[in-house]
């Protein structure tokens, strides 16, 4: 596995045109096609979830396995509008049982979230953007995993079921005492959910 600094975030700078997260998916794609890798395994973590949908659906072909992890990877519809707007009006990505018992890596989080909440203000996070389409991944029968924490606040686990819904060959899973980030508030059990699911379709 391997991860990928986003233009602006990490090591790579937002140079040329500076379209920051509007060039996201070119961007993957981009890079995809220069370390010659034709097919791809994606897990996408909340943002990240609509640059690996946005490429599954544009570039279905290339696509393996999907994982959107707290994210509708920027799919929506009127089920999933009706579902996120009954969510809480308090956003905590964080649950207060992790925020209790791991003070350090909340300290860590809460940084890394400052510099993303300032990047998105720049860059006016959201606007202009299309609804990202399912149907190439349900034609394309590309295996997905819906991972999202029983306590999300900011994507609610109903909206994530109703996705799983809608793709055929998806699986779900709902992890207790987890809000907004599963990978970081429940580290163990999230790469063994998706090291048991990469193995069920692409190494097994």
């Amino acid at each position: 596995m391997c991860d990928v600094d986003h233009r602006g975030f990490g090591y790579s700078r937002d140079v040329g045109d500076r379209h920051g997260r509007f060039s996201f998916i070119d961007d993957l794609h981009g890079l995809l096609d220069y370390l010659g890798i034709d097919r791809v395994a994606l897990i996408g973590q909340s943002m990240g979830g609509r640059i690996a949908l946005g490429v599954a659906s544009i570039y279905p072909e290339r696509v393996t396995a999907l994982v959107l992890c707290d994210t509708t990877g920027g799919y929506t519809d009127p089920t999933i509008e009706r579902l996120r707007s009954a969510q809480s009006t308090e956003r905590v990505p964080l649950v207060p049982s992790f925020v209790g018992r791991d003070p350090e890596r909340t300290f860590l989080y809460r940084g890394i979230q400052r510099l993303a909440l300032d990047r998105e203000e720049r860059d006016g996070a959201g606007t202009g953007s299309a609804p990202t389409e399912i149907k190439p991944v349900i034609e394309h029968e590309i295996p997905t995993f819906f991972i999202v924490g029983e306590e999300d606040s900011i994507v609610p686990p109903p909206a994530l079921e109703a996705m799983h819904d809608k793709i055929p060959h998806s699986e779900f899973a709902l992890v207790p005492e987890a809000g907004h980030s599963v990978y970081y508030e429940r580290l163990n059990l999230f790469n063994r959910l998706v090291v048991e699911f990469l193995n069920r379709y692409i190494f097994g």
